[in-house]
């Protein structure tokens, strides 16, 4: 993992994580451990600012979880309480770049402490529906 700074924005193995704030550059810092963080960036979707990474696990973390060879969806939440049009966004954000992410795993994180149990409510609800 390569970590360097410029202009109080960090830079992980060649992506700079513009946009992102010093929480989320914290917490991708230390994602890049287990991680190799290749693509960083800050979409707008729906008047909401989401930054995401997009990185390949370790070896050890790919084969513990049973993960294909593709590259994960992390996607930070900026919001305090759970929103739904989160998956909307990551929707969107899988059919972008469907060539090069795994489907089946994504990495949502959020400041929400709730954020388990409002996951598991919006899945139940979309499934009733």
């Amino acid at each position: 993992m390569s970590k360097q700074t410029q202009n109080d924005v960090t830079k992980i193995n060649g992506s700079y994580l513009y946009g992102f704030t010093p929480w989320e550059q914290s917490i991708s810092t230390q994602l890049a451990k287990v991680i190799n963080i290749t693509f960083a960036r800050v979409d707008t979707f729906k008047y909401t600012s989401y930054p995401f990474l997009m990185g390949r696990p370790e070896r050890e973390f790919t084969e513990q979880f049973l993960l294909d060879n593709r590259e994960l969806l992390i996607v930070f939440s900026r919001e305090h309480a759970f929103d739904g049009r989160l998956f909307d966004f990551v929707d969107k954000t899988l059919g972008t770049y469907n060539n090069r992410l795994d489907r089946l795993c994504v990495v949502l994180i959020s400041p929400d402490k709730k954020v388990e149990e409002r996951v598991r409510q919006h899945v139940k609800d979309q499934l009733e529906s």
